[in-house]
């Protein structure tokens, strides 16, 4: 796909078509490390990973935060620490990975529309449902948890 910028020869995107989100991330990413001449793929791989974890991780203590207080906060950040399987998501790449923060993101802006009653936060929970939908199909389960409770 970098060498042609299409994958219409692959017979493997054909058989497995649930992979062509999450190569079109990728694609998407090497070009963009690309623009600042990073080329090592797996760095990039890793990096991403990394940032999505941290960045679920950070909503997540924001809501503990939010829902219960300052102690229950640092409890999460302290589970989450000494939680050694959770970082090893950043050492592959693939859906699970890519949308680790997405739910958590979700759960973090229905919590401030819920506070606030603003739009735009309802607004950004569809935008981040709508990419995740993207990457990882099964995503729309979140939706109907999300309404019930």
């Amino acid at each position: 796909m970098l060498a042609h910028g299409h994958a219409s020869d692959t017979l493997y995107f054909k058989v497995y078509p649930n992979n062509i989100p999450i190569a079109l991330l990728r694609f998407l990413l090497y070009k963009f490390a690309g623009l600042f001449h990073i080329s090592s793929y797996m760095g990039i791989d890793r990096s991403f990973c990394a940032i999505m974890l941290g960045i679920g991780i950070f909503a997540g203590w924001r809501l503990v935060r939010d829902w219960i207080d300052e102690r229950a906060a640092c409890l999460y950040l302290l589970i989450n620490l000494t939680c050694l399987p959770l970082f090893f998501y950043t050492l592959y790449f693939y859906t699970d990975t890519a949308i680790i923060a997405f739910p958590v993101l979700m759960l973090y802006f229905w919590h401030r529309y819920a506070q606030s009653r603003k739009l735009r936060f309802i607004m950004i929970l569809g935008v981040f449902l709508g990419i995740g939908q993207l990457i990882r199909p099964n995503l729309i389960l979140f939706l109907p948890a999300l309404a019930i409770y």
